[in-house]
């Protein structure tokens, strides 16, 4: 984008007096069209014009992560400021998710964010998870500034502003619970609209904006389908006179269902459909649509706002991405705007989607007289075999930097001032490129992913500045800026130049450096966890600690060591809450210094429940009762009860193996008799209890015959690949998964005699965190199984498994398909085992 910087700029000229210029015959740089992001990857744009300027406009876009890997990489969020909807400044990132004390271990999934003003306070709200298993542990964060572009704190979830009033159940009170939309009426009341999945929701919120007006299932009320038909997901309220305004993407205008996208001249995506009512409060009234589809081939996501006497619309496309690549996607988005009429009656007309943007709506702001330092390509400490330094009569005869081929290929800038102050400050590239580029920006060791260069229209013709706000400048020529290759074509850079922004300082900053966590053991199924958190600067300051969503807990710290404890209640351990599996759960402790962006997590390992694995009685008429537990259960001292009578702690023994061991004389016993177990000490400090009604004559069944099916004899598509690997134990893989739509099929599959319910099995390697596939089966989506870490790529250590919801055919009729496009897993096969009812 082009920043109006051009003016007033006071130049400092770094190691040599041409570095800024390639002289006289240099073309003007190109003036940004729609989309009007082209740097990073943006979507869902939430467009504000504030009180306290009415003269700029700011957006808060999310932010999609190049390579595309689902929507799971999205965990960052910049704000872009214009006063003229021409050019646009990049104030910076606000947050990410490492600044998120309570968010999920993995980071990512931060989606669609807001914005309000009220007093004096920006207040910025966006979704993030708590959990590995994020579809269903969605919270509205919120943090705070005195600044609408800079400064913000997080300042933990809002209480129940993600609690389905019509849950089935306590795991599901958050599923789906994603887009924030604040929105303040007229009186000042401040309300939320919020929900995904087809689901849309909204709540009056208090006075403090960070909290709802009622508790619980009363904070939020569903918002019927037939008010607001074709909902999919991303509200966005506003009011024009005496009339309110609901919009939202969803499916076609008539007919088919949301998720039945539309293909509008080539471009497959939502419509943009919207209600109006006379109240907040409703009913609505559904008025149609005014925007067609976009070229995302799956969701569209808008924001509207008047702005200086205009109306305009804000939206994603991929254009950015799909100029040169021949295809879209929905993950690698670019956010774009398109003026907005209303007919007389208030109904709005349908927005013609344009390549220009809008007109502009006044003369360019004079710019920050901010001093500029350019650095030419022949300062740059090249690094890898392909990087080099090179003439270019493009750039005036000067050199240039190519070779940036790869992540091994790096040129360096060092001595690079951040201003008097450091913090804020703008980086620009020089470059040239015959079609889009990218490289991955680090400075100052930190990373800030892949920018793109937009095409300039060859590799001599240097008419462009890729521009990126990067917040981590430290005062002085003391900085270093890389710039890393990436595979993906031939560029050419000539320079670059910094912009510190000179932000005031803020004094006394605080830093958390180590956080630890301890469990600590309790009776019955409360416990607590001890925290430690030491840094610099703490004494003084509130540090707030969050733990498993629950409310938060604020001490004082009387140093830079602070000591505090979490009381956890019952319903946190309990398996409906925890959605317990055969596998530990990790969740996120974390601690942040109110007021200031400190903050530190730390992981709190959680085993699972007991399980009985197997049981066996030996003979009918005495012998032995064994309990085979999934977890270690050597320092307990379990109470066990047969029919209501203890058993003697001196009468059964607990094995190196996890089994309770005892003689029962069985003879004494009913045909069926209650066996109880408690005071199951167990890692996550649970007492565990189970009855098991059972018959003196069961014996151990045979397991059920399980049938695996190598990847070999699979078919793939959306982009997966099969191919040999010695490490698999099939000696095949499937990768790739991680493109959105990829799949792995088998036909074929058998379902036995009888057909019925399975669980399937997933052997794989994966390096990432949480992938997770849907299974579908005979074309029916079965559930998702999800998978963790086995450290790499090659090491196929790893197996989930899954229930399916959906029964199998009998016969060797069945098709199994696995559907990618949420992280990443190398597949070496599947098992199909019949459940054990």
């Amino acid at each position: 984008m082009k920043k109006a910087i051009a003016i007033a700029l006071t130049l400092i000229f770094v190691l040599t007096t041409s570095v800024f210029t390639s002289g006289a015959a240099a073309p003007e740089l190109v003036a940004p069209s729609n989309p009007i992001v082209k740097t990073i990857f943006t979507a869902d744009p939430s467009a504000h014009v504030w009180p306290t300027n009415p003269d700029k406009l700011y957006l808060y876009p999310s932010r999609d992560q190049d390579p595309a890997q689902g929507c799971d990489l999205m965990d960052k969020y910049h704000v872009y400021s214009t006063t003229d909807m021409v050019n646009w400044t990049d104030e910076g990132e606000i947050l990410n998710s490492d600044e998120v004390a309570w968010g999920r271990a993995e980071g990512g999934f931060m989606w669609a964010p807001d914005a309000a003003y009220k007093d004096g306070t920006y207040y910025f709200y966006y979704p993030h998870p708590t959990d590995t298993n994020w579809g269903s542990s969605w919270e509205v964060g919120v943090a705070t500034s005195k600044y609408p572009d800079r400064n913000f704190v997080d300042q933990g979830p809002i209480k129940d502003a993600t609690t389905r009033p019509d849950a089935t159940a306590e795991s599901n009170r958050r599923d789906g619970m994603i887009d924030p939309n604040v929105f303040i009426d007229s009186d000042g009341t401040p309300y939320m609209f919020i929900g995904g999945s087809q689901r849309l929701y909204y709540g009056e919120m208090n006075p403090d904006m960070v909290s709802m007006k009622n508790p619980g299932a009363a904070a939020l009320t569903r918002i019927p389908g037939t008010q607001v038909p074709n909902y999919h997901e991303g509200p966005w309220v506003f009011k024009r006179g005496d009339i309110y305004y609901l919009t939202y993407p969803g499916g076609p205008r008539t007919g088919a269902p949301y998720n039945q996208t539309a293909v509008v001249d080539g471009k497959r995506s939502d419509y943009m459909h919207y209600s109006t009512s006379a109240s907040i409060n409703g009913p609505w009234v559904p008025s149609g649509s005014f925007h067609y589809p976009v070229n995302t081939g799956d969701t569209s996501h808008g924001s509207v706002v008047e702005f200086k006497g205009r109306w305009f619309l804000f939206y994603h496309n991929a254009e950015v991405y799909s100029a040169n690549a021949g295809n879209t996607t929905g993950n690698l988005r670019s956010v774009a705007v398109d003026e907005l009429f209303f007919n007389e009656d208030g109904t709005i007309r349908m927005v013609t989607q344009t390549a220009t943007g809008p007109a502009p709506i006044a003369d360019p702001a004079p710019a920050p007289i901010r001093a500029t330092s350019a650095y030419p390509a022949s300062a740059a400490v090249l690094s890898g075999g392909s990087a080099s330094l090179v003439a270019n009569a493009g750039w005036d005869g000067g050199q240039v930097i190519t070779g940036l081929v790869s992540a091994a290929n790096t040129a360096t800038f060092n001595g690079v001032t951040g201003g008097a102050n450091g913090g804020r400050g703008t980086i620009s590239i020089r470059y040239a490129a015959s079609e889009r580029r990218s490289v991955r920006l680090n400075v100052n060791g930190y990373d800030w992913g892949n920018i793109n260069l937009v095409g300039t229209g060859g590799n001599d013709v240097f008419v462009r500045e890729a521009e990126f706000t990067v917040t981590n400048l430290k005062p002085g020529a003391t900085n270093q800026v890389s710039i890393i290759g990436r595979q993906n074509g031939a560029f050419s850079i000539a320079q670059i130049a910094v912009t510190p922004f000179e932000d005031e300082i803020i004094p006394d900053l605080a830093q958390i450096d180590e956080l630890t966590v301890t469990p600590v053991l309790a009776a019955g199924y409360a416990a607590k966890v001890k925290f430690t958190a030491t840094g610099t600067n703490l004494a003084g300051k509130t540090l707030r600690a969050y733990l498993f969503g629950l409310d938060p807990v604020d001490i004082v710290a009387t140093g830079d060591t602070v000591n505090g404890t979490i009381s956890v209640p019952a319903s946190v351990w309990e398996p409906a809450t925890m959605q317990i599996t055969k596998e530990p759960r990790d969740f996120q402790l974390g601690v942040s210094v109110i007021g200031q962006k400190a903050s530190k997590s730390a992981t709190l390992t959680v085993q699972p429940a007991p399980e009985i694995m197997w049981k066996v009685w030996t003979e009918d008429e005495g012998g032995k009762l064994q309990l085979k537990f999934n977890a270690d259960i050597s320092a307990s001292t379990p109470t066990l009860t047969v029919n209501g009578d203890a058993i003697s702690s001196g009468s059964y023994s607990i094995t190196p193996d996890n089994k309770i061991l005892t003689d029962i004389d069985f003879a004494s016993l009913p045909d069926s008799a209650p066996i109880a177990v408690s005071g199951i000490k167990l890692p996550m400090f649970l007492d565990y209890s189970f009855t098991y009604n059972t018959n003196k004559s069961v014996v151990e069944p045979p397991p059920p015959p399980t049938t695996y099916y190598s990847v070999e004899t699979a078919t793939v598509g959306g982009g997966a690949n099969r191919g040999r690997n010695t490490a698999s134990p099939t000696g095949y893989q499937v990768g790739d998964m991680h493109n959105g739509g990829a799949y792995t099929e088998w036909a074929n599959v058998d379902g036995k005699e009888a057909g019925g319910k399975f669980v399937i099995g997933v052997y794989y390697a994966t390096q990432d965190n949480a992938p997770s596939f849907t299974v579908r089966v005979n074309g029916v989506d079965a559930g998702r199984v999800t998978m963790r870490s086995t450290g790499d790529w090659n090491t196929f250590t790893g197996y989930s498994e899954l229930d399916l919801t959906r029964e199998l055919l009998p016969g060797t009729v069945n098709t199994i398909r696995l559907v990618g496009g949420s992280g990443g897993a190398n597949i070496a096969q599947i098992s199909m085992t019949p459940a054990v009812e």
